[in-house]
């Protein structure tokens, strides 16, 4: 038995809007009435297939701020059916009209000029503001990324696979905003010409939506299985909690509900807009607050060892004891983390009452190459602390001293005052060692001994 309903996804730029007039005709010939527009879903109704002619138009006077059945609205639709268009649906500015298949009803539109004026100020306000504005939150993420982490986001799966979602999203997006840029000038031009606008190839305009649609809602599933995995691998559960599954749902929840009351009430534009500017602070205030709290968990009375706490299995770890330093740790603590390019990493930390602790970094990577990127962006950065710190000196390790720490190659920080190390990075195979001490009774022939268990652990 055939459905009542059926539902397509729309995702139609300005300028593909007219190619809905042989799609909604196609569909009527399967049977499938087109019944209500939405911004996103166009639902259709079951009826007997016939043929019929389809107009789709803009109406330029109707913004989001307006009822959508004010009498501008139903004085324009009126025009339209006594030009002998019957009205079938609308969506703010978008009206659906259908005729007969041999009618001969009056052109909504007899300027052409005119008509790209109208479809060339739509995709000014709508479309190229809100993809520009989409694409600049995604690339100044993935910007960030680069800039801060760069080939850091290798090492925890949420960064890697949030990165590669958003770089996926906005490939997508900027593809379609090329779309639509070169619409607008062909539109532009024909609008000096006073020419009718620009046919769009059906079938192109499907291909870039199918792929659009695809990658987005691909980008969209990567995004949230990396956020997904934050969450249930027991990183961070509260920030995530406030983060996401709070403000999120909850300033979505107050932004349909203002949109709602705009689409059921007839009221003033006036009025309409000073309530999304109301919502719109209000959202701010749920992120404000949200982004407030976590910072207060993360950094207020709870300290970072008891955040962080995980079970180091059977990973190695250097104490204070294996450094020559008896006191005993007044807190300890340890970030496990791992990703699918860097499934060994992980920090360990202790510290005692009198100062002295050390804090060590393990990284491994599944290739040399990765491991080779990863060395140089850490020793990079500490080359350029450096520029600035008159409290380090740093300096390649010679061979001897390489030797030593039983390492390839690395880096020491040494303190200009005590003229003691301070921190070590090195490179051992694929296996990346990362640590610092904070007490002047190191006895580094010890803490060789404890670098060259690890290496053999990881090497061997």
């Amino acid at each position: 038995m055939k459905e009542k309903y059926m539902r397509q996804i729309n995702m139609r730029t300005i300028g593909e809007l007219k190619t809905l007039e042989k799609h909604f005709t196609d569909m009527l010939e399967q049977g499938w009435m087109v019944d209500k527009f939405g911004g996103v879903i166009i639902r259709y109704r079951a009826v007997e297939p016939c043929k019929k002619q389809f107009y789709v138009d803009l109406l330029p006077q109707i913004t989001a701020f307006d009822y959508p059945d004010n009498e501008l609205a139903h004085g324009y639709r009126r025009l339209c059916q006594d030009s002998g268009w019957e009205f079938v649906t609308a969506s703010k500015q978008i009206h659906v009209f259908c005729a007969d298949e041999d009618a001969a009803p009056i052109p909504i539109h007899t300027d052409n000029k005119i008509q790209a004026q109208i479809y060339l100020k739509a995709c000014r306000k709508q479309e190229l503001f809100s993809y520009i504005m989409f694409l600049f939150m995604f690339g100044l993420n993935i910007f960030q990324q680069l800039f801060f982490n760069g080939i850091e986001i290798f090492l925890n799966d949420t960064t890697m696979i949030v990165f590669f979602a958003f770089l996926f999203i906005s490939i997508c997006y900027l593809w379609t905003l090329g779309y639509i840029i070169l619409w607008y000038i062909r539109a532009r031009r024909s609008a000096k010409l006073n020419l009718p606008l620009p046919e769009i190839n059906y079938r192109l305009a499907r291909a870039r939506r199918i792929v659009f649609v695809t990658g987005t809602v691909a980008g969209a599933i990567l995004a949230t299985a990396g956020l997904a995995l934050l969450f249930f691998v027991g990183i961070w559960v509260l920030q995530f909690f406030l983060i996401f599954f709070v403000p999120m749902p909850l300033a979505m929840a107050v932004i349909m509900l203002v949109k709602r009351q705009i689409d059921t009430k007839p009221r003033t534009r006036k009025a309409n807009r000073r309530r999304y500017i109301i919502a719109s602070v209000a959202v701010i205030v749920i992120m404000f607050i949200s982004m407030n709290l976590v910072m207060r968990y993360m950094f207020g009375s709870i300290g970072s060892s008891d955040m962080f706490d995980r079970n180091l299995g059977d990973r190695p770890v250097i104490t204070m004891r294996d450094i020559g330093i008896y006191h005993e740790p007044h807190r300890t603590g340890a970030i496990v983390n791992g990703s699918m390019a860097v499934p060994v990493n992980y920090t360990y930390w202790e510290s005692s009452k009198y100062g002295g602790g050390l804090n060590m970094e393990v990284h491994r990577p599944v290739s040399i190459l990765l491991s080779r990127g990863l060395y140089n962006r850490f020793v990079n950065r500490i080359d350029r602390h450096g520029i600035w710190s008159e409290n380090w000196t740093i300096t390649n390790l010679r061979p001897d001293e390489a030797i030593f720490w039983g390492a390839d190659e690395g880096i020491a920080l040494i303190n200009n005052y005590t003229g003691l190390t301070n921190r070590l990075i090195m490179l051992c195979g694929k296996t990346i060692l990362n640590i610092s001490f904070y007490d002047e009774g190191t006895d580094m022939n010890m803490a060789a001994q404890a670098v060259g268990r690890l290496w053999e652990f990881y090497e061997n």
